[in-house]
């Protein structure tokens, strides 16, 4: 029996831009960067209470009438996520516990930005050609994007963060935690579309040793994701078009829409 449901993920799961939603006029209606101006004034505890207490972490625990944890960090990498989820749980076994692991975008890097008396400080960023990192200086924002754009791109760096990913959820299953994975919508993975023939298209990369490797590692993965995929679709898949906020997070009736969905889901998996 399951008593207690923990989430990890980035800003989707922790229901960024709820508090704004309910609290600033006309927020539905702002631009990206309107949005963005208008987020900076307000008070970081009250949009996190808020948010707790309203995004679909929440909401799916009290459909199913148990306890949960929240334990999403906007902004962070998949590879933070996974590491996240494995210190989470330090002890060799639990019970009556589940997890669900949200996947974010792959233009995430996990780096170290920072280093002061023997001390190195490393942090999630996101990559965008037009937006600059705030905890980064202009020099290392342009070798971040210089270093991602011409070496690694969104669609290798899903071999690296599947991975790790993959690890922390197999690492919680001999924990005795049944752990399941969601993700918001095709761009995160294409794992699902791999038994109707189109993930193989999206393959453009061949290893110069073997052609094949990559295809063959993604294969692997496809059969992987698909055991650990409760709900069977994206999320975007399950809400309506104009679900999305200004800043690309979801509004209060798609958390509530996804909250019924996996609660369901839940129930299915736990019998």
């Amino acid at each position: 029996m399951i008593n207690k449901l923990v989430f990890f993920g980035c800003s989707i799961t922790a229901g960024n831009e709820l508090y704004e939603e309910a609290h600033v006029p006309n927020y539905n209606k702002m631009s990206l960067m309107e949005a963005r101006k208008a987020s900076s004034h307000l008070d970081e505890k009250d949009i996190l209470a808020y948010q707790n207490k309203h995004s679909f972490p929440f909401l799916t625990a009290s459909k199913l009438g148990v306890n949960f944890e929240n334990c999403a960090i906007s902004g962070i990498s998949n590879i933070e996520i996974a590491s996240r989820a494995i210190t989470h749980f330090p002890n060799s076994y639990y019970e009556n516990v589940m997890a669900v692991v949200q996947i974010t975008t792959h233009n995430r890097l996990f780096v170290k930005y920072k280093e002061s008396n023997d001390k190195k400080i490393a942090g999630s960023f996101i990559v965008h050609p037009q937006v600059d990192n705030d905890k980064l200086t202009k020099r290392q924002n342009n070798i971040l994007k210089e270093n991602f754009l011409e070496f690694y791109e969104e669609s290798l760096q899903i071999y690296t963060d599947q991975t790790f990913l993959f690890f922390a959820m197999q690492n919680l299953i001999k924990k005795n935690i049944p752990t399941f994975l969601i993700y918001g919508s095709k761009d995160m993975a294409f794992w699902p579309e791999w038994g109707g023939g189109e993930g193989p298209e999206k393959i453009k990369f061949h290893n110069d040793k073997d052609p094949q490797f990559m295809y063959k590692l993604f294969n692997c993965y496809a059969d992987m994701w698909n055991s650990y995929d409760i709900l069977k679709c994206s999320l975007d898949s399950l809400v309506p078009a104009n679900s999305h906020l200004p800043r690309y997070h979801y509004n209060h009736v798609a958390h509530d829409i996804i909250a019924n969905n996996l609660a369901e889901a839940i129930k299915c998996s736990t019998g």
